[in-house]
């Protein structure tokens, strides 16, 4: 009799596994559907955006004379190069009004190494060593200065 009933649980045993591996794999092929699905929604979704931009672009087409739009676009880029034409013209001749003021830079120059200790013939390396942070302010003075003199 006990034989009998464990075999009869073994049996019962045996089905609920085969059971639970059926269902595993039907949990697996729904999963993959769904994937699939998923898949196909994207595919579909940008389809239609695809449609609607080539819709859009007939659109646009048809509004717009792509000869006109060249012909924009070329005057447009003759009016650029007149504009810079121009602003070389006008650079030059303030540059020539004003003149080079190489006497000014020249007395900045001088005074601003006077003020340092240094000579306009002699050269930086030859400034005191008694106090560098003056040598380096006066060097960094001389590059401010010849900038804003040359813009």
């Amino acid at each position: 009799g006990n034989q009998e009933s464990v075999r009869q649980t073994a049996k019962q045993i045996i089905r609920v596994k085969k059971q639970t591996e059926n269902i595993n794999k039907m949990k697996d092929s729904l999963f993959s559907v769904k994937l699939q699905m998923t898949g196909m929604k994207s595919m579909q979704a940008m389809s239609m955006a695809m449609s609607n931009m080539n819709k859009v672009m007939k659109r646009m087409n048809k509004q717009m004379d792509p000869a006109k739009f060249a012909k924009i676009a070329q005057k447009f880029e003759q009016e650029a190069a007149k504009a810079e034409l121009t602003e070389e013209i006008m650079s030059d001749t303030l540059g020539d009004a004003l003149g080079d003021d190489n006497e000014a830079e020249e007395e900045l120059v001088n005074k601003v190494l006077a003020e340092a200790g240094l000579s306009a013939t002699g050269d930086l390396l030859s400034a005191p060593d008694a106090n560098p942070v003056a040598q380096q302010t006066a060097v960094a003075e001389v590059c401010i200065c010849k900038k804003r003199i040359l813009n």
